[in-house]
Order: C-alpha cells, then sequence, then structure tokens
C-alpha cells in the first residue's frame, strides 16, 4: 500500500527498523518487561506509572520485597507479627494460618545460613521482641504471588535470630547505694 511499508518477517515498525524480537525484553524472572512495560524494537518502553529501568522492574514507590515477606516469615517462624494478631488457638493451627493468611505464596525453609546460596537476596529484619533474623529468597523465582522458596537463616546453634539479652536491674543494690548516699550526706552534715 502507498505510504505504508510492508515488513519482511522478523521486523516491524512504521520504517521496519525495529525487531520483532522480544528475547532483549526479558527481565531475570522471564517476564516481558517484567509485567510492567511493552516490548519495542528489542527494548522495555512505556514501563507502568512507577516502574522504571532496563526491565521496566525498578520500582521506587513499591512496597520493598523484604517488607512484604515480613509478617509471613514472623509468623511462620517466630509465631509472631501482624498475622499471629487474629490467631485463635482454638480455631486455627500453626503454620497452616500462616500461609492460608499470607498474600504472598511460597514454600518456607529453615537452613544453616553457610548453605544458603549466595546469589539469593537476603533481608534482615528486626522482630516485636527485637531479635535480629535473616531470611533470603531468590529474586529470579518472584512472581506476582511472590518468590518461590524463602530460607530463614540459622546460625551453627540452629538459633533462629539474635535477641538482646535483658537484664533486670539489680532493685536492691540500687536501694542500697541510695540509702548509703542519704547516711554519708547526713553524717558529713
Amino acid at each position: 500500500e502507498c505510504g505504508q511499508c510492508e515488513c519482511d518477517a522478523g521486523w516491524t515498525g512504521p520504517a521496519c527498523d525495529c525487531r520483532d524480537d522480544v528475547s532483549q525484553c526479558l527481565s531475570p524472572d522471564g517476564q516481558i518487561c517484567s509485567g510492567h512495560g511493552e516490548c519495542v524494537c528489542g527494548q522495555c518502553k512505556r514501563c507502568e506509572d512507577g516502574y522504571s529501568g532496563q526491565f521496566c522492574s525498578e520500582c521506587m514507590t513499591c512496597p520493598d520485597k523484604c517488607q512484604s515477606l515480613k509478617a509471613c516469615v514472623e509468623c511462620l517462624a517466630f509465631k509472631s507479627g501482624d498475622l499471629m494478631e487474629t490467631f485463635n488457638e482454638k480455631k486455627h493451627e500453626h503454620p497452616d494460618f500462616c500461609l492460608e493468611n499470607c498474600d504472598l505464596l511460597f514454600k518456607y525453609k529453615e537452613k544453616l545460613s553457610s548453605r544458603i546460596p549466595g546469589d539469593w537476596v537476603n533481608c534482615t529484619l528486626k522482630n516485636d521482641s527485637y531479635c535480629e533474623y535473616t531470611f533470603s529468597y531468590q529474586l529470579e523465582t518472584w512472581s506476582k504471588d511472590g518468590p518461590e522458596k524463602v530460607f530463614l537463616h540459622l546460625n551453627e546453634e540452629k538459633e533462629k535470630g539474635v535477641c538482646p539479652v535483658i537484664v533486670q536491674p539489680d532493685f536492691f543494690g540500687i536501694i542500697i547505694g541510695i540509702v548509703g548516699g542519704i547516711v554519708a550526706v547526713g553524717m558529713l552534715t
């Protein structure tokens, strides 16, 4: 037709100058433009609002993936956190309750830190008891439902986290010190 190019197979665009190949637009998770944009001439273009980057995968306004997993991991690992607020021992079974109420779907395991693959994303957070814990997920397997697996790190003693040691104050010592101070001031005057 007059004014329109008829492209050969594998080419597209108004001037037939774009390869009709989406392989350059595949993000590490295997989706075209991470599911947040369009592949135009072998590049991710027209990213959805808030998304940017080579594969439309960067989102500064989106919730952090570690934070989105926090409630689920705390429920499974420590029986604490936001999900456990509605837990009733008479009605619910743990960990089924956590998995059913988590917005994300994944397999949860606890592993020694030394056995977790080095290319996984590590998240270090603190729970309600101020225990610092670390878990990992594989970014390449993250889909709209979440990652395929999440591993909670265990140290060599198979502990789930590092919790602060809370030392009760020595009230007797404090009282003796105050009384002693009062007596000393009284003897000096």
